[in-house]
């Protein structure tokens, strides 16, 4: 069974091939509601604004900036932030997102 990884590989030469969704997986040898499935899965997962993990401590946040990346963004946030800059900056790129 396939992975992720090989999945996103074949959605990703999927929507570059231009060919119908039967086509493509008839040719890949795999089912093309399998296809259809991980499409809507890794674009689902994609539309995720942020993602939070917690640590085991609170103190890890406070030894150094938090990072939070989303898609090809990098936002670096230094302990000592302006919360509505970034407010601003997560909400701006929402809207580039969509």
């Amino acid at each position: 069974m396939a992975d992720r990884a090989t999945w996103s590989k074949r959605v990703e030469a999927w929507r570059a091939s231009e060919l119908k969704a039967a086509e493509f997986a008839s040719r890949g040898g795999f089912a093309e509601r399998t296809l259809r499935w991980w499409a809507w899965r890794l674009e689902r997962e994609s539309r995720a604004f942020v993602r939070v993990v917690r640590t085991d401590s609170p103190r890890a946040v406070e030894r150094g900036p938090l990072v939070i990346e989303l898609g090809d963004a990098r936002v670096v946030v230094s302990t000592a932030f302006d919360r509505a800059l970034l407010r601003d900056v997560l909400a701006l790129l929402r809207e580039a997102r969509t």
